[in-house]
């Protein structure tokens, strides 16, 4: 059996069995016909990982489900983390249930753009190889750069050690938050056009998420959650690779 087609956003029919509500109500509310009642935005923040705030006003807060042209985060918004967290809690599901792990990054990077709301930020999923940090996925960016398929390990010796080493590096504003050899490499590869960066290795993963458009923040709990959550995408990984060596 292969594996089933990710859906980056739930249907109404989902939301509705969710929300525990009827589907025409939902209807409405996603075509912009009706406001939600207080109640029903607090079953909707439940049933999406949508904050309360987007779907009471969407014309201010982001919502996938009912796009404003124009807007795209509030980063103030006070359950931003319910909605990171709820991106995390789909990604590690998806990555789980899906029997082509290889091809399931593709997925988990387009759920945490979809869901964190972040469109002016990359997600990147790079294998370590004995020959540098091999691509596995990464979602659409802003700027439509592709990314190179290898970052050799004679190139980017600080990032591949980095990598080894299993650490995160956080670059809230680069290139001030970083030594200068690791800023001269990733220069190299961003060319000046960096913004921010976080970028988190374990158990041969190498996982990055950046911006060239915007500065991002990250507090202390947001990293810790992210290096739990890619520690469990790690070991799933691992879990899989050695079913495929032992066939």
């Amino acid at each position: 059996m292969g594996e089933k087609k990710l859906k980056s956003l739930m249907t109404q029919s989902e939301i509705a069995e969710a929300a525990n509500r009827s589907q025409s109500s939902i209807h409405y509310i996603l075509n912009g016909d009706r406001m939600p009642s207080i109640k029903m935005a607090l079953s909707l923040e439940r049933a999406t990982g949508i904050c309360r705030e987007a779907w009471l006003f969407p014309e201010r807060h982001w919502n996938p489900y009912i796009p404003f042209e124009g807007l795209d985060i509030c980063s103030i918004c006070p359950n931003r983390h319910n909605r990171i967290m709820k991106s995390i809690e789909m990604a590690e599901a998806h990555f789980e249930r899906a029997e082509n792990k290889r091809e399931a990054f593709k997925g988990v990077v387009e759920i945490y753009k979809t869901y964190t709301g972040i469109s002016q930020a990359r997600f990147v999923y790079r294998e370590v190889v004995p020959e540098g940090l091999k691509l596995l996925a990464c979602s659409e960016g802003a700027d439509r750069q592709p990314l190179l398929e290898l970052l050799p390990k004679d190139t980017f010796k600080q990032l591949y050690q980095f990598a080894l080493n299993e650490q995160s590096v956080v670059i809230r504003n680069f290139p001030y938050d970083v030594n200068t050899l690791c800023a001269e490499e990733i220069n190299m590869y961003f060319k000046m056009k960096l913004k921010s960066k976080l970028s988190i290795a374990r158990g041969g993963l190498f996982f990055s998420m950046h911006s060239c458009a915007i500065s991002l923040d990250w507090t202390g709990s947001g990293v810790k959650n992210a290096e739990k959550h890619v520690e469990r995408i790690a070991k799933l990984w691992k879990e899989y690779n050695n079913l495929i060596n032992q066939k």
